[in-house]
């Protein structure tokens, strides 16, 4: 069965490890984005222009995002349960 994520932004202050582990610790299985921002694989070695400081938000964003689960067999319960957990955990 195919289980994926769904991403979304830890507020500025907290810090994403922290939200992770803390995440895993009440059995959700919470990770760092699989995907990188499109100029993150931009190869700036002939530019003269660093990609990552041409697209400072989206590095920003992408350093703060967390993956949760998210899949069609994930029942009520289960989906709540990781809402509380993660609404507890960025407070």
């Amino acid at each position: 069965l195919c289980k994926l994520q769904i991403a979304g932004e830890i507020p500025k202050g907290k810090d994403l490890d922290d939200v992770i582990a803390g995440m895993q610790s009440c059995r959700v299985d919470a990770r760092k984005p699989i995907y990188r921002p499109l100029h993150m694989y931009i190869n700036g070695n002939g530019d003269k222009v660093n990609p990552l400081k041409m697209y400072p938000n989206s590095s920003e964003h992408h350093r703060r995002n967390i993956s949760i689960p998210i899949y069609p067999s994930l029942d009520g319960d289960s989906a709540e349960h990781v809402v509380a957990m993660l609404s507890a955990l960025i407070r």
